[in-house]
């Protein structure tokens, strides 16, 4: 036989093989084929929904990692759930005005997709739906869209561009979290609640604008917008959830009513939490330690010293003042306050260790609060009861934390020249807890105001009385 022939005939088979049209079903009236890269979908109606489980993934699944094109062809009027998953090689999309919902995991994995197209006929967009879409740089949603699922866009850590439109009513739990190129963002006014973990984590994120449409923020929603300097949060907003604004170390200005600043937890605000869950543990355990050497060395002959200590910390933990008698009053009995410390009397040895280590941490946390300044505008009649629940007294004094108030502008600045000692920055006029320093104007506010900073032992005196130590008797 000619060789000629036989090479030609050969290469005829690579290319027919190449070519060769796969085939499968995909619905009532629903077929795919795949034909060199590009899977097509066709037909009428809805897709098939799948699991992704062994038995229940899409019939094409095991040539996933081949398509690069998928054009669904007008007449299909829903994407099925995990339909896609895992089309880690697909650059190029084409959806039609006929789909009307995208289905859970529909693309998820599908990390080389670099834009995306929505039509207008889309009305729900699923859970995880384009979860790890990794090189998607915009997005635009349609005005047809009325909610986006949870985790939708999660992880979409090229998106540089987003556009909500106003038909969007909510956002669902971590729809955008992980979305760290994001830079602006624009929520529009039809939107009534953002989700959990909305756009946690979104650390480029610069300008954010929450309009008076949102009544409710779900917890670290924005938490870790670590590049966003300035935040209204509108009086329209009912709930915030813990740790919303979480971390938001890059913020200086913050405009905020009463009733939503006493939502807000501003020490978790300020820093990473680096000084937050770990300084509560300390506090709780410098009580502890407090209490039981007063136990060990004078037993129940301390129950009046012990008395405000609790009460100290009560206030603190409840923002309400309560004359150390009234603890009884409310429940709190010797015997039983005697059998609590006798019980704890064993670890009083590890309390005290513990303290020891989490010495450097403590001077970590202040170093972690030099220099910032936050402004805190607050609208309302009760911004500095508010403030009490937003930023306990622990966190301010045992910090350093400076107030300096005129009305309802706040400016919350740690004062790093007058962290080791009471009095003025020249090391003047030195009171202890209570002294009085020098008048120090800060760049964030014309305003001024006297100065009380604490030395790191008298933090910890602080410290020692407050945050989360709870008293069971009341």
């Amino acid at each position: 036989m000619n060789k000629k022939f036989i090479f030609v005939l050969m290469m005829t088979t690579v290319l027919s093989a190449n070519l060769r049209a796969e085939s499968w079903s995909c619905g009532t009236d629903c077929t795919a084929n795949l034909v060199d890269g590009t899977l097509t979908i066709s037909g009428k109606g809805e897709m098939t929904n799948y699991d992704g489980s062994y038995t229940g993934s899409a019939p094409w699944a095991d040539s996933i990692g081949s398509i690069t094109s998928i054009v669904v062809e007008e007449g299909i009027t829903s994407i099925g759930d995990t339909a896609f998953y895992a089309a880690n090689n697909l650059t190029s999309l084409t959806i039609p005005n006929s789909v009307k919902s995208i289905g859970e995991n529909a693309f998820r994995y599908a990390g080389s997709l670099t834009s995306l197209t929505i039509p207008n006929s889309v009305k729900s967009i699923g859970e995880h739906a384009f979860d790890n879409a990794t090189s998607l740089t915009s997005l635009t949603i349609p005005n047809s869209v009325t909610s986006i699922g949870t985790e939708a866009f999660s992880n979409a850590t090229s998106l540089t561009s987003l556009t909500i439109p106003d038909s969007v009513t909510s956002i669902g739990d971590g729809a955008f979290m992980g979305a760290t190129s994001l830079t602006s963002l624009t929520i529009p006014d039809s939107v009534t609640s953002i989700g959990m973990d909305a756009f946690k984590n979104a650390s480029s994120l610069t300008s954010l604008t929450i309009p008076d449409s949102v009544t409710s923020i779900g917890s670290s929603a924005f938490s870790g917008a670590t590049s966003l300097t300035s935040l209204t949060i509108p009086d329209s907003v009912e709930t915030i959830g813990e740790g919303a604004f979480g971390s938001l170390s890059g913020l200086t200005n913050i405009t905020v009513s009463d009733s939503n600043l006493a939502q807000m937890n501003l020490a978790e605000l300020l820093d990473n939490n680096s000084y937050g869950e770990g300084f509560s543990s300390y506090g709780q355990y410098k009580v502890y330690s407090e209490l039981l050497e007063l136990y060990e060395n004078e037993g129940m002959d301390a129950y009046d010293k012990m008395k405000p200590i609790l009460a100290e910390f009560y206030k603190i933990q409840t923002g309400e003042e309560i004359d150390p008698e009234q603890l009884e009053q409310m429940g709190m009995n010797k015997e039983e306050l005697e059998a609590d410390l006798k019980e704890m009397l064993p670890y009083k040895q590890g309390f005290q260790e513990y303290l020891e280590s989490a010495q450097p941490y403590l001077e970590e946390a202040k170093v972690n609060l030099r220099a910032r300044q936050l402004q805190i505008n607050c609208t309302g009649d009760n911004c500095q009861d508010a403030l009490e629940k937003a930023l306990p007294f622990m966190y301010r004094e045992a910090f350093g934390l400076n107030l300096e108030n005129v009305g309802n502008n706040i400016t919350l600045a740690y004062n790093p020249q007058q962290d080791s000692y009471s009095g003025d920055s020249q090391g003047n006029g030195g009171t202890g807890t209570g002294g009085t320093g020098d008048v120090v104007e800060t760049p964030s506010a014309p305003v001024r105001a006297d100065k009380r900073i604490y030395t790191i032992d008298e933090a910890n005196q602080v410290a020692g009385k407050i945050n989360t130590f709870k008293i069971r008797y009341r």
